[in-house]
């Protein structure tokens, strides 16, 4: 699970190199008053291979956001090394790994971080570009289960909706 349950705590994507990754995050408001959820929303992007970009922001105060969903996809020809960066007020924990062209990574709330090759498969240690190591701290969970292929927007956005019907 990853809480973002202060103002100076968010989420962030950047790539080591250039180029443009189209990226969505999917996450929850919670109040901390009342424990009620209170908004959903989805923060599509793309990487500008120059600075971090907010996959996450800040929460509002007294809310705490929860993640749900993150969906990075390498759609450029050449390798890439992604940055996931867990921001508390300056302070960071950088989660890094390579992406072969056509990787995919994927973070489901739950459940972690899931790594797939172009043809949709699971990467694995023992398979061409191993799994990286989980972030150290407190947003370590790396047992994930497997979803559908993602290999369009409409897909991903279905997937997102979902989740966010079940509620927490």
């Amino acid at each position: 699970m990853i809480l973002l349950n202060t103002g100076t705590r968010r989420l962030r994507v950047l790539l080591g190199g250039p180029g443009a990754l189209p990226f969505i995050a999917s996450y929850v408001e919670i109040t901390t008053a009342s424990g009620e959820l209170t908004d959903e929303k989805a923060t599509p992007g793309v990487t500008n291979g120059v600075s971090p970009v907010d996959l996450v922001p800040f929460p509002p105060a007294g809310v705490v956001s929860q993640v749900k969903l993150i969906w990075l996809k390498n759609i450029l020809s050449a390798s890439v090394n992604a940055i996931f960066r867990y921001d508390d007020g300056g302070i960071t924990r950088d989660f890094t790994f390579a992406m072969l062209p056509g990787d995919l990574a994927q973070y489901t709330d739950g459940e972690g971080w899931r790594f797939f090759d172009f043809t949709g498969s699971l990467k694995t240690g023992s398979s061409t570009g191993a799994p990286p190591q989980p972030i150290p701290g407190p947003i370590n969970t790396f047992n994930t289960m497997i979803l559908p292929s993602l290999n369009d927007t409409y897909a991903l956005r279905k997937i997102a909706a979902e989740r966010f019907s079940r509620r927490i």
